[in-house]
């Protein structure tokens, strides 16, 4: 056999593994698209399960206590705390700038103004979840508190924790989790809205985690 037979056979044979290196990339790639989808849907499910069966502690104690912005039952559940003797102050995180003390007080039971003059603080300069983590840190070593009770919504109560865990490492955090009027976190499966409202926390979640 001549050699240009041979070098044209050669040639003829060299796609081949060309093609079969190609083919098991393809393989590998979708193989861990395949793994990254089955973790982000693996942990969403548990993200949304361990949300929508998070209870408050029954007699939660810390130096003190954090209700974070965003609904009228986590100021409440901050109130309560307080009045209970479970912190030594209240401190209300992302507060608009002309609210003040008396018309929360006002807001959330006439009796409460007392308390409010004497025990309560208001951040007003967090404006999101990080703000409100920076302005815990700077209030929570103003003071220099060891423990804090996190009062704020279920569903949001994950990526508050991962924020000021940031912030705030070296302080005992106490999830305080509380619900808002008409939202059963149970139905997530069920209803849409729910659905939407914790997937959206949990890509959020997400990118506090990986930031």
């Amino acid at each position: 056999m001549s050699r240009e037979t041979l070098a044209e056979k050669s040639e003829a044979k060299s796609p081949r593994p060309r093609r079969s290196i190609g083919r098991r990339l393809i393989r590998v790639v979708v193989f861990a698209v395949f793994l990254i989808g089955l973790f982000f849907v693996g942990g969403f499910l548990i993200f949304a399960q361990q949300v929508a069966s998070a209870r408050p502690p029954a007699a939660p104690q810390a130096d003190a206590i954090v209700a974070l912005t965003g609904g009228s039952a986590r100021v409440e559940g901050g109130v309560e705390l307080l009045r209970a003797g479970a912190g030594q102050r209240l401190l209300i995180s992302g507060v608009y700038a002309d609210n003040s003390k008396q018309s929360i007080a006002n807001a959330v039971a006439s009796e409460s103004s007392d308390l409010f003059r004497c025990c309560v603080d208001l951040g007003k300069a967090a404006r999101d979840t990080r703000g409100n983590a920076e302005e815990t840190r700077d209030w929570v070593r103003h003071h220099g508190y060891r423990s804090l009770i996190v009062v704020t919504s279920a569903y949001h109560m994950p990526r508050s924790i991962a924020e000021l865990r940031g912030e705030i490492p070296d302080v005992r955090l106490v999830p305080y989790p509380v619900r808002r009027p008409g939202l059963d976190l149970g139905d997530w499966a069920q209803r849409k809205e729910i659905f939407l409202i914790l997937f959206r926390e949990y890509l959020k979640y997400l990118v506090v985690k990986l930031r």
